[in-house]
């Protein structure tokens, strides 16, 4: 897990569950995290798990450890339990660090989340906005919004930042998160407006993308029917009078569930298609601020 993280900004590169003889024997750049549990010591876990493929110096695998992904049930699990102590309602988290370039400046970071029928989220994003800060004349002046220049070299100072966090004098911060609601009361227009534009954008993708799965789906029904379809109608039931009694309760059998199924076919292919569509139409949206970076000046 990166160290370097902070303000909700948690770029998750490898998690490994330690023991002594795996950990040991893994590059320096592997951070290991024991993950506490009351009845088991790190030296009797068996097993560790990594995100990236574990690969020894040597450039063989690591035989004792299990390579997981984002739907395993740990790692669904830990991000859950990031997202439920990261995102929390109403604006809670501001860090100041230091950065690169010569003037103050601070990132506002919204969350905007999408959601469809039932309200299944079918999106989630992280929209920053950024702004030189001063605190001269506020709020009779305003902080106004970068452009995509100014606002490319904010982010990638934060960026760099992040991957070398130093704090600042404490009472710098204190200057800082003083006006952190009225930073956020001038960013939030610009915010509101961008995410209106990503809600339209997404939701034209969206729509494309059900009506993919719509047309893939529909397909593969109309298949299934022409193929159960033709097994129906290959057997003659005048012929079954050449087979034994329990091959003709058989074949009967299988005549009669085929055309249940054929039914059934014609049902779902006038309804499963639009239920797909409909599943990724927008029905709602949040959106959010979850954090303030401020990037103050190393000469500051």
């Amino acid at each position: 897990m990166n160290s370097g993280a902070t303000a909700g900004i948690l770029p998750y590169h490898f998690l490994m569950v330690s023991i002594v003889s795996v950990s040991t024997a893994l590059p320096p750049h592997v951070v290991t995290v024991y993950i506490p549990n009351p009845s088991v010591s790190p030296e009797e876990i068996l097993r560790a798990i990594a995100f990236e493929p574990p690969i020894l110096p040597n450039g063989a695998d690591a035989s004792d450890v299990v390579q997981v992904h984002l739907e395993h049930r740990l790692v669904r699990r830990l991000l859950s339990r990031f997202q439920s102590h990261g995102f929390q309602a109403d604006l809670n988290r501001a860090v100041v660090i230091r950065g690169k370039g010569a003037q103050p400046r601070v990132v506002l970071l919204g969350r905007l989340s999408l959601y469809g029928p039932g309200a299944a989220r079918l999106h989630e994003e992280i929209i920053p906005v950024t702004a030189l800060w001063s605190e001269a004349d506020r709020p009779k002046k305003p902080l106004k919004p970068l452009g995509e220049r100014g606002e490319d070299t904010t982010l990638e100072q934060l960026e760099e930042a992040i991957r070398d966090a130093r704090p600042v004098p404490a009472t710098v911060t204190a200057r800082v998160t003083l006006l952190a609601k009225q930073d956020v009361a001038d960013l939030r227009a610009e915010l509101e407006r961008r995410a209106a534009s990503q809600i339209e954008h997404i939701a034209k993708e969206l729509a494309k993308r059900g009506e993919t799965e719509a047309a893939s789906l529909q397909k593969l029904l109309e298949a299934q029917r022409a193929r159960i379809g033709k097994a129906r109608d290959t057997g003659n039931p005048d012929q079954y009078e050449l087979f034994n009694e329990d091959e003709r309760r058989q074949l009967e059998a299988n005549r009669r569930h085929w055309s249940l199924r054929l039914e059934r076919l014609q049902q779902e292919l006038r309804d499963e298609p639009a239920r797909v569509r409909q599943s990724y139409e927008v029905r709602a949206h949040r959106l959010e601020p979850i954090g303030l970076v401020y990037l103050w000046p190393a000469s500051g």
